[in-house]
């Protein structure tokens, strides 16, 4: 049984992979050729739709497998949890600084572009961009995960597993509050 859920599990991933790296990039390919929006007319705009979609892929592959396991009666296999947070915490951390470094950019040049998405970020949108998007659904999930990550041996399993579930709700909310911001 393990050797033919190994089979199927290469299928999917040889198919899923590059099916969602094609879609979403194309997606933000799209977006970054759009010069009608100036947020989106960006070189970042592909490679941040890329990580997003990673972030939230893991995120739901977290909260699947912890409702899968808690409703199957299982054990959440705790190598499994350490490897997934540590993979969701990485990729967190370079959506969201690529993330901030296309406002950062944007925000230095004071091209025309930033005299539109400064008063957006600044009255429109300030409470789903900073408050969603960068304080609730970024950061404090990279603090849960960095506890995952950093003090492992300290945590018990159920520690463990309830900050990746909180995180990686909280960054499926963030993922979401990205895609609302953006559009």
């Amino acid at each position: 049984a393990k050797h033919v859920d190994h089979n199927v599990l290469v299928i999917l991933a040889g198919l899923g992979i590059p099916g969602a790296a094609f879609l979403h990039g194309y997606v933000g390919f799209i977006f970054g050729a759009v010069k009608a929006n100036a947020w989106w007319s960006t070189p970042l705009m592909p490679v941040i739709f890329l990580c997003s979609a990673i972030v939230s892929g893991i995120a739901m592959v977290v909260l699947l497998y912890q409702i899968g396991m808690k409703f199957s009666g299982r054990r959440i296999d705790a190598p499994c949890m350490q490897s997934l947070a540590r993979w969701l915490w990485l990729f967190v951390i370079l959506s969201v600084t690529l993330e901030l470094l296309e406002i950062m950019t944007l925000a230095y040049e004071g091209a025309e572009e930033w005299m539109v998405i400064g008063p957006l970020l600044g009255n429109q949108l300030a409470f789903s961009f900073i408050g969603v998007q960068l304080i609730l659904g970024a950061m404090v999930p990279i603090i849960l995960l960095a506890i995952v990550v950093l003090l492992s041996r300290y945590l018990t399993d159920q520690i463990r597993n309830t900050l990746c579930f909180v995180g990686s709700l909280l960054l499926l909310c963030q993922v979401f509050a990205m895609r609302w911001n953006v559009v």
